[in-house]
């Protein structure tokens, strides 16, 4: 990537003139472009243009004249000049690109100035002062200019109305989307040979004033000529980095390691501890279980409500354990958040499975009338209604996740704390037994208290398969062999289904078995070695088996609703699959093709860079990392102002006011990563838009292990 002089690392917007926020469409002279509409790509996809002969003979004027002053082309060819239809618009950037190395700012601006200079005759800027004084006839005759004779440099553009000293005239252009900047993909570029060299050039040569403001946020740009520009240093243009080619240091993951287990902090329910770290939170849900007589303080907030779902926390808290198991020693000094954030939770699920005997608390919390409120936690006065399940109302799906988690944390802590591990498993093993023997859906014996928010829509057969890997794997039990031999076909072993989520296992217990077969040979895991490759060879382009779904900027695409969970998941179990391939020298095997563990380790990377920011609305999605980040959050403890803040109560249909605000969060719930853009990598930072803007733990989750793996990685 070039080097950029540029000072100042700061994103942000560039904000717009007022004035240019009323333009209105007018007199449109269309580019040469072979999009059926005439209009520019949508952002993360690159417009296609059909240049002509006019086109290419000005790219190629400009690019011969450039090339006096640029290094030396990549393949270190000197000495044959290209001819006259050698040039097309890719090279025409490139020379742009190789004239900036080795310039500072003021140098790659001065050598487009002679550039410039060296196109017209001797005394022409005299002349076009004579001709062209600044008046508004000037200034509207340039802009309708601009619009025809600059279309090859910068794409489809159109002349509109602006306000300048206090005069509407026609001297604006309005260019849709920069072809300069789309192609080049450098803030550099834009900025330092092409913008300011432009302004300077009317201003200071042609005495003509010109402002140039390119939006970096959808790459149009907005031409007022008659507008004095501001000094560099006041420009906001000034204040961009290069967006392209956006690449994450080992330390930008441990930071991102850090923030994403410090969003469990923010989701914690019960008595806070000293060392909590979000200040901003404070205890909640007190009482929890005390009207049924049973002590069910503490557990996780799913999302951005008040209420405690017993399927989503535990298939959360499995998914912190694996991510320990697998890379915890890439996670150095958070791997004790790690911990605390996993026990915060089993503690809460020891307690719902052990304080009835033939029962399991599920949930705390009616959704359907918490849903009716917008108030933080520390205010709840919605009912604390208790569901659970039984020996009559069974519910094996939440029970064996329940297990599942039981047991993988077992796992984490058998070193640290072996009596704490022990109760762990043993109560896991005793959970997995009442799942098994009392067999039935949790949707069904708990009906509208969980459906449609955490519905068991898979069933509740691959969380039995499930279950019973994670304490295969914690106990090595034989018992738990033979159960997964004897009921594997008929619990999901022979489907492959190609999401992973806290309602779908298949995917992971797959992965979570091969691990058997790749390490130890177990010939009956075999068959979920197969299986698995099956699951990897559908998420990978170009294979045989290939059906993922990635939207134009890259991001994997499962749901219209809270789609990175399943790019989190996804992400972790490339990862989880890699690491059992290279321990092994294992590959996937594709139809007649073999994917390496580097692909997968790849394909991964560029799920987790896309979330961090790597992608065309160059957004953060994690909330609190780097410059850009949403801001309104669907979150109710975040958007209403903290007790702290506001010590009085805010009461159930006050706190709608916040959730309707049009101001940031006030709140910063760091770490939180919400649901994402669309398949068109479209993101609305809308509260209300709680598909896109909501976050929740098992989001995070699984991508508390991926950061941690390319933390670990120089």
């Amino acid at each position: 990537m070039v080097a950029l002089s540029l000072q100042s690392v700061q994103f942000r917007p560039v904000q717009q003139n007022p004035s240019l926020q009323r333009w209105r469409p007018r007199n449109f002279i269309r580019c040469r472009i072979a999009e059926p509409t005439g209009e520019p790509a949508p952002l993360g996809q690159k417009t296609k243009y059909n240049d002509g002969f006019f086109e290419k003979a000005f790219m190629t004027l400009f690019a011969r004249k450039m090339e006096k002053f640029a290094a030396p082309a990549k393949d270190g060819i000197e000495g044959k000049e290209k001819g006259w239809f050698d040039y097309d618009y890719d090279s025409f950037v490139d020379v742009s690109r190789r004239v900036m190395q080795g310039r500072n700012r003021l140098q790659q601006q001065q050598v487009v100035r002679e550039v410039l200079l060296s196109m017209l005759p001797p005394g022409a800027p005299e002349q076009f002062r004579k001709l062209f004084p600044p008046t508004r006839w000037a200034e509207e005759f340039n802009a309708a200019l601009t619009v025809p004779f600059f279309q090859w440099l910068v794409g489809p553009s159109e002349v509109v109305e602006v306000e300048v000293n206090g005069v509407k005239q026609r001297s604006g252009v309005h260019i849709k989307k920069c072809r300069y900047l789309e192609n080049s993909g450098c803030v550099g570029l834009c900025v330092n040979m092409c913008k300011i060299p432009t302004q300077d050039f009317f201003t200071n040569e042609f005495g003509l004033p010109l402002t140039m403001t390119p939006n970096f946020e959808d790459m149009s740009c907005e031409m007022v000529y008659g507008q004095a520009p501001p000094p560099f240093e006041e420009d906001p243009a000034s204040k961009q980095p290069c967006f392209a080619d956006i690449s994450f240091t080992t330390q930008d993951y441990t930071d991102a390691l850090e923030k994403s287990i410090l969003f469990f902090e923010g989701q914690r329910s019960g008595v806070l501890p000293p060392n909590q770290r979000l200040k901003w939170r404070g205890n909640s849900g007190l009482s929890d279980g005390s009207s049924y007589h049973v002590n069910l303080v503490g557990g996780y907030y799913d999302a951005g409500d008040n209420v405690k779902f017993g399927l989503p926390m535990a298939f959360t808290t499995t998914l912190l354990a694996w991510s320990v198991i697998e890379f915890g020693t890439s996670m150095h000094n958070q791997i004790e958040n790690t911990k605390a954030a996993i026990r915060w939770s089993t503690d809460y699920l020891l307690k719902a499975a052990t304080a009835t005997p033939g029962t399991l608390y599920v949930q705390v919390g009616d959704p359907n009338l918490d849903h009716k409120c917008w108030e933080r936690p520390e205010d709840m006065d919605t009912p604390r209604n208790v569901y659970k399940v039984t020996t009559q109302n069974p519910g094996s799906d939440v029970a064996a996740e329940t297990a599942a988690a039981l047991a993988a944390a077992s796992i984490v802590f058998k070193d640290s704390d072996p009596s704490y591990s022990s109760k762990l498993l043993q109560t896991a093993m005793k959970v997995f037994d009442f799942a098994d023997r009392y067999r039935g859906s949790y949707s069904d014996s708990l009906s509208s208290a969980v459906c449609p928010f955490y519905c068991s829509y898979s069933g509740y057969q691959d969380e039995l398969l499930w279950g019973a890997s994670w304490i295969h794997r914690a106990s090595q039990n034989g018992s738990y062999l033979a159960y997964i031999q004897s009921n594997g076909h008929t619990m999901g072993a022979d489907d492959d289904d190609y999401s992973f989520s806290w309602d779908d296992k298949r995917a992971g217990t797959k992965i979570l078995l091969s691990k058997g077969f790749l390490d130890k040979r177990v010939e009956e895991f075999q068959v979920f070695k197969a299986h698995s490759d099956n699951y990897i060879c559908s998420l990978i382009p170009g294979t045989s088996s290939f059906q993922a779904q990635y939207t134009p900027g890259g991001l994997f695409y499962k749901a219209s609703e809270s789609n990175l969970q399943y790019v989190t998941s996804t992400s972790f179990l490339l990862l989880t699959y890699a690491k059992y391939l290279s321990s092994n020298g294992g590959i996937v095997t594709c139809g007649g093709s073999t994917v390496t563990a580097e692909s997968l380790i790849s394909q991964a990377k560029k799920q987790v860079d896309y979330i961090l920011g790597d992608n065309p609305a160059k957004m953060s999605y994690m909330v609190g990392f780097g410059n850009r980040y949403p801001q309104h959050v669907h979150h109710r403890g975040s958007s209403v102002p903290s007790i702290h803040a506001h010590p009085g109560r805010i009461s159930c249909n006050d706190g709608f006011q916040y959730l309707y605000s049009s101001s940031p969060n006030p709140n910063v719930l760091i770490g939180a990563i919400i649901g994402g853009p669309d398949n068109r990598d479209n993101f609305a930072d809308d509260r209300n838009n709680y598909q896109q803007s909501e976050p929740a733990t098992y989001i995070n989750a699984p991508f508390v292990g991926a950061v941690a793996f390319f933390s670990g990685k120089n």
